[in-house]
């Protein structure tokens, strides 16, 4: 990943690095960039002990529901198919 790190893009590295998904070099380039921003240092520190649980939920008639095939990828010329409803 080669990225530099932002007051406009640090959330992304914060998933990341929540995820895991940062490299050693980034999580360095993190290190110092909460040096600098120690606020965003607190910021981080809460987001680490969320957990979200995802809720079960069942619809009473799953057979109503809207099923779309997605045999082909959805881009930038098809997405409006798949957000417009019929």
């Amino acid at each position: 990943m080669n990225r530099k790190i932002t007051i406009e893009n640090y959330e992304s590295f914060f998933l990341d690095y929540l995820d895991g998904k940062l490299s050693d070099a980034e999580i360095n380039a993190l290190e110092k960039f909460l040096f600098d921003y120690p606020e965003l240092r607190k910021e981080l520190e809460g987001l680490e002990h969320t957990c979200l649980i995802p809720e079960e939920i069942e619809h009473p008639l799953p057979e109503n529901l809207k099923h779309i095939d997605l045999e082909f990828p959805v881009n930038h010329k098809n997405f409006e198919f798949f957000l417009i409803a019929e």
